[in-house]
Order: structure tokens, then sequence, then C-alpha cells
């Protein structure tokens, strides 16, 4: 770039001396030819480097892709589920394995599937089509988190385990695997807090984004679903048990269901036919940083 502008400057300086030295070689053609041949090679020489060093100083700015927000936990929940297919890395197994099955003998799909059989004609077909979701993995000496349904995605047939009888589809555990969803990362975090891990399943199996919907289906296609649950927490066995939502309340907590509002203790209640205590909450991964340090210490004084 110096050199250009050198060269430039010199040029409209001596402008005059360069017009007379034009005229005296004009006689002298080869003279002239050589003259002009130095001026545009210096030009051109000049212009290349100021090329590239205006080139080597700008600086391109990419604008940074913004990421997607989902604002609705249940979306959260149904991508959360859909990569539980794939097999953890070794580095994630623990070193002793506190992973039992819940599915055991097929118990849960072949119950599942008698349900399914049972009420093809009773409940509507939008929700007896799907195939039902289930937890096939249970942690020992865990915190226990009960949803109430699994979220419909269409798109959940091509990517959860199915069952064995293809009837059913399911999901295992994401306990201390590094690629876990940060939902269940969220869990695990929580039953840490209390020393413990966590096990994760819901109350029913249908898939239905309109909880109310499904809760009119039918009261015995609810009642059967409820009883297989019941059965699978008495096999996990939990330290203490956290059901999320009122719609979880509104289906187990009465005199004649499995929480007896009578054995309220402090802010907890005991599950029926068993001593492990229980807590109905809100989803703790909604709960500010105060709410959770409270209900931790809660729970501590009774685990």
């Amino acid at each position: 770039m110096l050199l250009f502008v050198l060269a430039v400057c010199w040029i409209i300086m001596n402008i005059e001396d360069v017009f007379l030295l034009s005229v005296l070689f004009l006689v002298d053609y080869r003279s002239q030819l050589l003259w002009t041949l130095i001026v545009c090679v210096v030009g051109f020489v000049g212009f290349k480097i100021y090329s590239k060093h205006r080139n080597n100083n700008v600086t391109v700015k990419k604008e940074k892709p913004i990421g997607e927000k989902t604002t609705n936990l249940q979306n959260d929940m149904s991508e959360s589920y859909s990569r539980s297919q794939e097999a953890p890395s070794e580095e994630s197994i623990p070193e002793e394995s506190v992973f039992f099955d819940l599915n055991e003998n097929e118990r849960i799909e072949k119950r599942l599937a008698q349900i399914w059989k049972k009420y093809q004609r009773l409940v509507p077909g939008e929700i007896m089509n799907r195939k039902p979701i289930f937890s096939a993995d249970g942690v020992r000496d865990s915190i226990l988190y009960v949803g109430v349904n699994p979220s419909y995605n269409p798109g959940d047939d091509n990517v959860f385990i199915s069952s064995t009888d293809n009837q059913s589809l399911m999901y295992g555990s994401f306990y201390q695997r590094d690629d876990a969803p940060e939902y269940f990362k969220y869990l695990e975090e929580f039953a840490s807090m209390l020393g413990k891990g966590y096990t994760h399943i819901n109350l029913l199996y249908a898939r239905e984004n309109d909880r109310d919907k499904l809760l009119r289906s039918n009261s015995e296609f609810i009642r059967e679903q409820l009883e297989l649950t019941y059965d699978t927490i008495i096999k996990v066995n939990p330290v203490t048990i956290i059901f999320f939502s009122d719609y979880c309340k509104d289906m187990i907590f009465g005199a004649d269901r499995w929480v007896d509002p009578q054995t309220e203790k402090d802010g907890h209640y005991i599950l029926r036919g068993t001593n492990i205590p229980i807590y109905f909450s809100d989803d703790i991964t909604a709960i500010d940083d105060v709410q959770r340090m409270a209900f931790i210490r809660k729970i501590k004084s009774i685990i």
C-alpha cells in the first residue's frame, strides 16, 4: 500500500516533469514504452499490496444461531425419552451396577398388552392406537419420581425401544449417564443432595397430551394401569416417592385409595400397604432454589 501511495504522489508532484519527459522522449518510442511500463508495474505492485493488507484486516462477523427454547415441559420430556434407546458409553456405566429390571419376565409389557386388548373398543381410538410407554429400569435404594403419563409424539415409535411382543415401547434409566438429557440430570442432582440415586416412572402408560381427556376416557382403563404401577412401585421399594402435579394426587389421594389423608405427618404421607413416605409436589425442575433446598431438608428429616 505504501509503495502504491508513494508512486501516485510522485507522479502528481512531478506531473510537469512527466509531461516534459513524455515530449522529450516522444521521438524515442522505446524510451517512452519503458517509462510507461515502469509506472504500470509500480502501480500494480502497490495495488496488490494494498488489497492484501485490507483483506487481512477485515473481520467477518457471523451471527450465532439462536437455539430453540422449549417452553413446554411436556415436549422436553418427550425429547428426553426419545434418546433413551442410545447405549451408554463404557465410561458412564457404574462399576457395580445399581440397576434392576422392572420388566422382569416381561411383566409390564404382558399386563399392558392385556389392558390394551381389553379396552380396545371402550377407549377412544386415538389413544388405544398408540403403543403405551413404560420405564424398564429401576435403581436400588433410590428416590422415586412419578409423573402422570408419557406425552404423545408421532415419532416415538421410531426411536423408542420396542418390547418383546412389539405391543409397547420402553425406555431405560438415565441415571449416572454423562449423555443424559438436562431434565434427568436435574432429577439426578436433586437425588444426589439426598445421598441417593433415582428412578423415574409414570402412573399411566397411555400417550396423550390432553390429560383431562385421558382421565375421562374410561375409569376402569385408568384403574388397571394404576394397579400395574402400584406393583411396580412395590418392586422398586424406594426410600421415598415424589409425585408430580395435581393430576397424580387426584388419582391416588383419598380414604379408599393409595394415600389416606389421615396418614399425613409433617407434610408427607404414607403409601398404603407400605411404610414408604410420599410427597406431592410441583415438578422439581420448576421450583426455585429456596423451595428446592427447603424440600430437600424436609425429605432428609424422614429418610
